[in-house]
């Protein structure tokens, strides 16, 4: 038992540590890397688009015994630059991700370029990319607002967190977000399956091995960054509206 006590205890460090410390320092390793592939991929590309248009000029009889297997080896080419740009915005979001977390202040942001990130970063957890039908509509040309995002990221994430437990429980496995504007407000709101022992409609849910966090907390830290928030039920659906001063 002292053992176990010792080790949960080195293990919540631990935790700590990776969030705070180490996955910055994991994301400025793999950057290095990263953006050598993508430039030698790049240059790969030209130099063999060269190499054939020399070939051709120079070389046809070569290029008609060879032309199938060049065109291949162009095509790879491209793919595996295609591939490497999709795995460098992979990359952002994370990093982008983590930059929201260590945000305490105040600052001012595009609530539609934050939602993107968010979303993207949920895609990593595999009951948000493979259960969930989603459907997002989101504005590109939402005025600017200031908030925390450090404290906006953690109340989306538990916000998604809470949906999904409860899409779990359903048939229907729509997620719907959408962004709002009205005057100068901006605002966003999320819609998903209506589930009567869900755990977001219930403001003293406390979900125990799920550890959803309670959405009476979710509200008042986002009520203490100034958001007017709610959460109801509407013909079905649990609807959770949050409103930012732009």
């Amino acid at each position: 038992m002292e053992a176990q006590n010792i080790y949960k205890k080195l293990e919540e460090d631990f935790k700590s540590t990776i969030v705070s410390e180490l996955i910055p320092g994991i994301i400025h390793n793999f950057a290095n890397p990263l953006n050598g592939i993508m430039g030698r991929a790049q240059i790969m590309s030209r130099r063999i688009q060269q190499l054939v248009a020399l070939i051709e000029e120079n070389h046809p009889d070569v290029m008609n015994h060879c032309g199938e297997l060049l065109s291949r080896l162009i095509r790879d080419v491209e793919i595996m630059n295609d591939e490497s740009e999709r795995f460098h915005r992979m990359f952002e979001v994370v990093g982008t991700k983590f930059q929201y977390l260590h945000y305490p202040e105040e600052v001012t942001i595009s609530l539609t370029d934050f939602l993107k990130t968010e979303l993207s970063f949920a895609e990593n957890y595999l009951k948000f990319k493979h259960q969930v039908v989603k459907e997002f509509t989101l504005e590109d040309d939402l005025p600017t607002l200031r908030t925390i995002p450090a404290f906006l990221s953690v109340c989306i994430w538990a916000i998604l967190h809470n949906a999904i437990r409860d899409i779990e429980k359903t048939q229907d496995k729509k997620l719907k977000i959408s962004t709002l504007r009205e005057g100068n407000r901006v605002g966003l709101k999320v819609y998903y399956p209506f589930v009567s022992n869900g755990s977001l409609n219930n403001e003293n849910a406390d979900v125990g091995d799920d550890c959803l966090v309670p959405v009476k907390d979710i509200i008042k830290l986002l009520q203490l960054i100034g958001c007017n928030t709610s959460c109801r039920v509407e013909d079905g659906t649990q609807v959770v509206e949050i409103w930012f001063e732009s």
